[in-house]
């Protein structure tokens, strides 16, 4: 049997392979067509394309102004056009991206914003008009407006990853943002700093853990026990406010977190190394933290901090962590800005090296991404007595707890507005 003109096969799919004609490039945006037949069997994939040229010989007709005269022929898969060039909306794009896999709602939130500020600072945009110099105008447009470097880069990203998922997926030609560059500055600042010692005495002797008092923002024990559980495990945030009474777990070590994404729990991970397991550090169990969770148990709550909720798809702690900016500014007079509840994680990786404990074990503790091939081997969660025996030995240079007997009031919580 002669081969077809235009077949091609990648791998095991067959394709149909074309240049575009000349006169139609500029409404097909592209110079060669590359469509998937979306099968791997020769009889099929020469059916489907059969179809295929006779609808594009009719969509040429049409571009060009002329009736058609071939009768309506059924294809083997849908028509793949129209393609951008037809008056795509950017929304269509960032909705396309959100239905392709399961985002964060933060992540979401994001891109949003991100695409609002696109169409803000070029006006309304159909994505056969978008290109690089759009992109360019959003990056000055927001130094302009007082981004950070780093904000404007992450901005870019996330443009970025809707674009090529577009690309690649013949919804866009090429990805405008692709050169886009911002200038390096002079002096690389960090936008997070770890707490000092006098910063931990100052937030740990403040109302809130040596007089039980309970702000309306910080959300009842919330506000106890969430800095606490950051400066004992250097978890995220929103790991530990999504945290369900039934991920505090006993083990043959002692007691530790499992954090993870469950299906169907509504929680988040911002990827897939940040799934792991924490062994809680002593000072944790001697101020009571376990006391805490069966209270939370005997209760019935679900969640380890009930009164956290989610509000217009932010995170479940974005309220909480505004709120507790304030309370270092405010209440306890730590006003560098570079110091945020984030702070709490710098300062663990930081008291891990001072301690003594190696960078595999502690980035297995924060779940930061190994680039060791040799991790890849074995179990999907690390070994816990390692990780129990390196938390054992985990101390803050010129800090240490209070005492029971000073924390009692913690237990008698007030509530203040």
């Amino acid at each position: 049997m002669p081969s077809h003109t235009n077949l091609v096969r990648r791998g095991a799919t067959y394709y149909f392979r074309a240049r575009v004609p000349k006169d139609l490039v500029y409404h097909y945006r592209r110079r060669e067509f590359l469509i998937s037949l979306k099968t791997t069997d020769r009889f099929s994939a020469e059916h489907a394309l059969v179809g295929l040229k006779a609808r594009l010989f009719d969509d040429f007709l049409s571009l060009r102004g002329l009736s058609s005269t071939l009768p309506e022929l059924p294809l083997a898969f849908p028509h793949a056009f129209p393609l951008a060039s037809q008056g795509m909306s950017l929304w269509t794009l960032v909705d396309y991206w959100k239905d392709q896999a399961e985002r964060r709602p933060r992540t979401v939130m994001e891109v949003d914003t991100t695409f609002r500020r696109l169409l803000e600072c070029n006006g309304e945009l159909p994505v056969e008009r978008l290109e690089k110099r759009h992109i360019v105008a959003l990056k000055d447009w927001m130094l302009v407006q007082g981004r950070s470097a780093a904000t404007v880069k992450k901005a870019l990203g996330l443009l970025s990853a809707v674009f090529e998922l577009a690309v690649a997926n013949d919804k866009l030609v090429a990805n405008p943002v692709k050169g886009v560059r911002l200038a390096k500055p002079s002096i690389n600042q960090k936008s997070r700093v770890p707490f000092d010692a006098d910063d931990l005495k100052r937030i740990f002797s403040s109302p809130i853990f040596n007089e039980g008092v309970r702000p309306v923002g910080g959300k009842g024990e919330a506000a106890f026990w969430l800095p606490y559980l950051g400066l004992w495990t250097g978890a995220r945030l929103e790991e530990l406010g999504q945290l369900l009474v039934s991920d505090v777990r006993a083990d043959e070590v002692g007691f530790h977190l499992s954090i993870s994404d469950e299906p169907h729990s509504g929680k988040h991970l911002k990827s897939v190394s940040s799934r792991r397991r924490v062994p809680l550090h002593p000072e944790l169990l001697r101020i009571g933290f376990i006391d805490y969770v069966k209270r939370q148990h005997d209760a019935g709550h679900v969640r380890l901090f009930p009164t956290l909720s989610r509000s217009g798809g932010r995170q479940l702690t974005s309220g909480w962590s505004q709120w507790f900016s304030r309370y270092m500014r405010e209440t306890v007079g730590i006003t560098d800005r570079r110091k945020v509840f984030h702070s709490f994680r710098h300062g663990f990786k930081e008291a891990c090296r001072l301690s003594g404990i190696p960078k595999e074990i502690h980035d297995q503790l924060t779940g930061h991404a190994s680039h060791d091939v040799g991790d890849r081997y074995g179990g999907d969660l690390y070994p816990l007595p390692p990780l129990a025996e390196a938390m054992s030995h985990l101390s803050y240079v010129g800090f240490v707890s209070a005492s029971l007997s000073s924390m009692t009031a913690a237990h008698l919580p007030r509530t203040i507005p």
